[in-house]
């Protein structure tokens, strides 16, 4: 307590909530301080993410070319801004970060990669962004086929994904 102030009474509430206050701050480490948003690098990637989300190409590009965020930043559950994408079929922006440098094969966090999301999800044109780009594989391939889109199971065959036994069925 300040010099000059009285405690409170013994068992009143708020003498019991300055001692809890006291050993609260006695126990936990102090914390960093840090801006709210984050690092630059930080929120341009939360930016790269959000944008990525909704399909604004126009935003992407501008991202990519302005901020230079890491585009394989992995947000919420490990999915990356291509994985977002391609999950819902936004084929040009895919198109954007492969061409960024965006890694196809990132997993979120069940295992999944932006294509075989794609894939799984029937999203032909998001698909056919990393098909057109040399990207296809064999668990994309089962993906799609295990799900019935027999047109993204058709364009993984051209682009030379090899069929597995349970992609057969």
């Amino acid at each position: 307590l300040p010099k000059g102030t009285a405690a409170p009474p013994q068992g009143s509430s708020k003498a019991r909530a300055a001692t809890h206050a006291r050993r609260r701050s006695a126990l936990s480490p102090p914390v960093a301080h840090r801006t709210p948003g984050g690092s630059p690098s930080q929120m341009a990637e939360k930016y790269l993410h959000a944008v990525s989300c909704r399909g604004d190409l126009d935003a992407v590009r501008h991202c990519l070319e302005h901020a230079h965020p890491n585009v394989d930043g992995a947000r919420t559950r490990g999915r990356t801004a291509l994985w977002e994408a391609a999950a819902r079929g936004h084929a040009a922006v895919c198109a954007a970060l492969l061409d960024a440098g965006a890694s196809p094969d990132a997993e979120d966090w069940s295992g999944s990669s932006p294509l075989v999301v794609a894939a799984r999800r029937g999203r032909n044109r998001a698909v056919a962004a990393f098909v057109q780009r040399g990207h296809a594989s064999s668990t994309a391939l089962e993906a799609a086929s295990l799900k019935g889109h027999d047109d993204v199971v058709q364009q993984l065959l051209r682009a030379g994904a090899l069929p597995t036994p349970t992609a057969l069925r």
